[in-house]
């Protein structure tokens, strides 16, 4: 089971950063909030993407044999103010 992350600030600086670092990281659902809707719309279409990467990166390591630990494919919900 996933853990969630809430980002507030998701739209610049530290919140954008920590969001980008939770994805990276994997096994976490992550809510975005911030309040300039058109960056956290980019934003959650950054994540999504880096999100499906590592998931297709995993799910090929183990269809070669590998046992990967790159998780991904967690959702992002995007929660403007």
């Amino acid at each position: 089971m996933n853990k969630i992350i809430l980002v507030t600030g998701a739209t610049s600086g530290f919140g954008q950063a920590a969001a980008r670092k939770f994805t990276a990281a994997g096994g976490y659902d992550i809510i975005i909030t911030g309040r300039r809707k058109e960056r956290l719309e980019a934003l959650k279409q950054e994540l999504e993407a880096a999100s499906a990467a590592a998931a297709s990166a995993a799910a090929a390591s183990t269809a070669a044999g590998v046992a990967g630990n790159v998780k991904g494919g967690s959702p992002t919900k995007v929660l403007p103010l």
